[in-house]
């Protein structure tokens, strides 16, 4: 498959998720749509820009061994992303995000362990503080109650 059959394809791809998101933003309480739909409008005006940059052949990149290296792990990160969204409920966001940014730290190339655990714990506990304590939001939890 040539790059830029690539390329697009992945610019109809951000073009479908962008619209989703802008109209579940619809269905919101009140104002609290307009932020997500801000951003699903820019990222929409951003992917036009691209799209019109690979027709007028601006587009540098040619393919190498790097593309098909972060083809390979963006593929890599949207399965972890959807085996996560499918685990939290079961497992609960503290144990299943831990494990996720674990993971996905791994695949990307991260190297130092201590650095892994330090960010995955650090970040899913501040997360969770921020949301559940602060901002009252529920936050599923596990079987264990954690």
């Amino acid at each position: 498959m040539r790059i830029e059959n690539k390329k697009i394809g992945m610019v109809l791809g951000v073009y479908i998720l962008s619209i989703m998101f802008f109209l579940q933003s619809f269905h919101m309480i009140k104002d609290s749509g307009l932020f997500p739909r801000f951003i699903s409008g820019i990222i929409i005006f951003l992917n036009t820009l691209y799209l019109l940059e690979i027709y007028r052949g601006k587009d540098e990149s040619k393919k190498n061994k790097k593309d098909e290296i972060v083809y390979k792990k963006l593929y890599v990160m949207i399965f972890l992303s959807a085996v996560y969204i499918l685990v939290v409920p079961f497992l609960g966001y503290f144990i299943s995000t831990i494990i996720y940014m674990v993971i996905s730290m791994n695949s990307l190339g991260v190297k130092n362990k201590k650095i892994i655990i330090l960010v995955s714990i650090a970040s899913a506990l501040v997360i969770y503080l921020c949301f559940s304590i602060l901002l009252k939001v529920h936050i599923p939890v596990s079987f264990l109650g954690i």
